[in-house]
């Protein structure tokens, strides 16, 4: 019988992972090979894998579905599910396939799409019933035949064609180049931590604020606020500043402000996980790509938002995936946007984009000058905040003076 395209999807992922010795995924529309990735993680926490980086590479994939020769991780089905993809094949005990319902992600057998395309290939005997190793010798070998002996049955059949010559045509891609973000030096530890402060707890979120405030009004990051305005900020388990993300999702959708801010992490770090007892400030509530990666980027992640976003419902992070949690923040900062999102109604990154949004975002830069230090060490945690605000905007010194003298 001729083989589904899931299937011959399928062998191309396994012979990518059979010639380059790492996972791969295969982006495919309507019968055409769009693109492939290769997972490029350096530990398991490291969130270029295959899936991620074919989706960063070749977006939009918008209605297109994936092979993959793994299972996806929630981190690869978040950004799968944000980007418009809502199905996902891999081989595990047979075809299965991941297709989105709603919010929520289902897996099925294969033949829970029975009306699937078929190609006028013949299929790679035993495949789905063998050996991960065997898969991928067996799928390689296929694609060898296919090359000499496929020639009668693709002039019979244009989608068939379209598939072996798109095959053959595809170049592999790996790790995507996220805008890099470094951190400013000379950055303190304080002497003491304090894990439970709420005045440290209100000054990370006012911080993350802050950061998103003072991006608006320079060039030097003039496409982070184009639109869908987020920012972030982690913070160590020593009360240290680890990183910080700002959304550039107006020139990739995939770079959200969390996705900046994991990827540069991971980039400067090479791939380690995230410290333990860390925290990340987001000024709205992570969507389901920004969610999958949190919390597979280190164990038992705590996120603390402070802005909900009502059109994301249950994200990784909300069903607790490796111990993960978030929380809001608004009732400790005041910092709370809802009331003029209600009134303003649309979906909420539409709003976070309205002058009125943007007039309280602003203002949070006054907020984090009037965030008095209870000691020394408090002083410390704040002009950590400081130097990561001067990197981002040096105005926020003249800024700082004028919130002085007044």
């Amino acid at each position: 019988m001729p083989v589904t395209i899931f299937e011959a999807a399928l062998y191309k992922a396994h012979a990518e992972r059979q010639l380059y010795g790492v996972n791969a995924a295969v982006a495919i529309s309507g019968t055409e090979v769009l693109g492939i990735g290769l997972d490029d993680a350096r530990t398991p926490y490291d969130s270029r894998s295959a899936i991620i980086n074919l989706i960063q590479n070749h977006f939009p994939l918008r209605n297109d579905f994936v092979a993959a020769s793994a299972r996806p991780s929630e981190r690869c089905l978040g950004m799968a599910q944000m980007q418009g993809i809502h199905t996902i094949a891999f081989a595990e005990n047979g075809l299965r396939l991941m297709t989105l319902n709603g919010s929520a992600w289902g897996e099925h057998p294969g033949a829970y799409l029975p009306g699937a395309r078929r190609l006028q290939l013949p299929p790679v005997g035993g495949f789905l019933e063998a050996p991960d190793s065997s898969r991928r010798i067996r799928a390689s070998q296929w694609f060898d035949r296919m090359a000499i002996t496929h020639p009668a049955a693709a002039q019979a059949d244009a989608g068939t064609r379209r598939f072996l010559e798109s095959s053959a045509a595809a170049a592999p891609s790996r790790r995507f180049n996220t805008p890099r973000l470094e951190m400013p030096g000379g950055l303190a530890m304080p002497a003491t931590v304090q894990p439970d402060s709420v005045w440290r707890d209100d000054l990370f979120m006012r911080l993350a604020f802050a950061l998103l405030g003072l991006s608006f009004s320079t060039d030097r990051f003039r496409d982070y606020a184009g639109g869908h305005n987020i920012g972030c900020v982690l913070r160590g388990p020593g009360d240290e500043l680890l990183g910080w993300g700002l959304n550039s999702g107006a020139t990739h959708s995939t770079l959200h402000g969390e996705v900046n801010l994991i990827q540069n992490y991971h980039r400067r770090h090479h791939g380690v996980a995230f410290p333990q007892r860390c925290r990340l400030y987001t000024t709205l509530e992570p969507c389901h790509m920004c969610g999958g990666m949190l919390s597979e980027a280190g164990e038992e992640m705590d996120v603390r938002y402070g802005q909900a976003d009502p059109g994301i419902i249950g994200n990784a992070l909300v069903r607790n995936h490796h111990g993960s949690s978030q929380a809001p923040q608004h009732t400790i900062t005041g910092i709370n946007l809802s009331d003029g999102h209600d009134e303003a109604g649309g979906p909420i990154t539409a709003f976070l984009a309205s002058d009125t949004a943007y007039d309280e975002v602003t203002g949070a830069i006054d907020r984090y000058f009037t965030a008095e230090p209870q000691d020394a060490d408090d002083r410390v945690v704040w002009a950590n905040g400081m130097a990561l605000l001067r990197y981002v905007n040096p105005i926020v010194d003249t800024l700082h003076g004028m919130a002085r003298r007044h």
